[in-house]
């Protein structure tokens, strides 16, 4: 187990809650790599000197799931290099809870959800300073989470 997720598990007051896999989310096709090997690692992986061609500015969004009132901690796994824009959203991105700008992932993202919301998204979209992303998942803490998660 990486030090990091080791750590983060022992949080004073927050618990695992879940885990977005990067295979919950959705991408365009080339920026899920060939694995060579069952072992190698699920990631989405993009280059801006390798996918310049394509357009569309979102790279990742996704798991479309029910989330609970509750305060939670989303850690993105992986490795950024430049600025990514991150959207948690309702509604398949109608509703917009909340906008960050990530350059480091080492600092979790704080969401406080005070009413129930569906089809729950975190949305990854590229940004002109953004030179690489490799991200393997999203570890999601509960701070506190009266309701829980369910999918839709």
């Amino acid at each position: 187990m990486p030090r990091a997720f080791a750590a983060k598990n022992q949080r004073q007051g927050s618990m695992r809650c879940f885990t977005i896999d990067v295979l919950d989310l959705r991408c365009h096709e080339a920026l899920r790599p060939q694995r060579r090997r069952f072992s190698d690692p699920e990631d989405i992986r993009y280059s801006a000197s390798l996918h310049d061609r394509i357009a569309q500015p979102l790279i990742f969004c996704g798991p479309n799931i029910r989330l609970d009132t509750g305060v939670y901690l989303f850690s993105f796994e992986g490795r950024v290099d430049g600025a990514l824009a991150i959207e948690f959203t309702a509604g398949r991105g109608k509703v917009r809870l909340k906008t960050a700008t990530i350059t480091d992932f080492s600092d979790p993202q704080c969401l406080v959800i005070t009413t129930p919301v569906t089809e729950f998204e975190v949305r990854g979209s590229k940004t002109d300073s953004l030179e690489t992303l490799n991200l393997e998942s999203i570890s999601v803490d509960c701070l506190a989470a009266p309701g829980g998660l369910r999918d839709q």
